[in-house]
């Protein structure tokens, strides 16, 4: 007999001498124990694979800006604009254009 099945047969005979009432209930611990080692290694896969696919997004990094009450002068316009086309000119910043939106300055890359 292979040393790999010696400790799963003593635990089986084991289990045997109160009866099958106690067999079956080692079975079941047994298959939920493989059943949550499946979902774990499941869900862990699937995780892992969904954080590869966005990586590049996740770990962009953006930033948004807002004005309140006022809106945003010329100045400050061109000068946003310059810093987003320096930290663009990489490439590895986000993939989007900027954007403005009316009555609340927010530009997002």
């Amino acid at each position: 007999m292979s040393p790999a099945l010696s400790l799963p047969l003593r635990l089986a005979r084991r289990e045997l001498r109160t009866g099958l009432k106690g067999f079956r209930i080692f079975l079941a611990c047994l298959a939920l124990g493989v059943a949550a080692i499946a979902a774990v290694g499941s869900v862990s896969s699937a995780m892992m694979a969904g954080l590869e696919g966005d990586a590049r997004r996740l770990l962009g990094g953006d930033v948004d800006l807002r004005l309140t009450h006022q809106e945003a002068s010329d100045e400050q316009r061109a000068y946003l604009a310059g810093v987003r086309n320096a930290v663009r000119g990489g490439g590895d910043a986000g993939d989007g254009p900027a954007r403005r939106r009316r009555g609340n300055a927010r530009w997002s890359s």
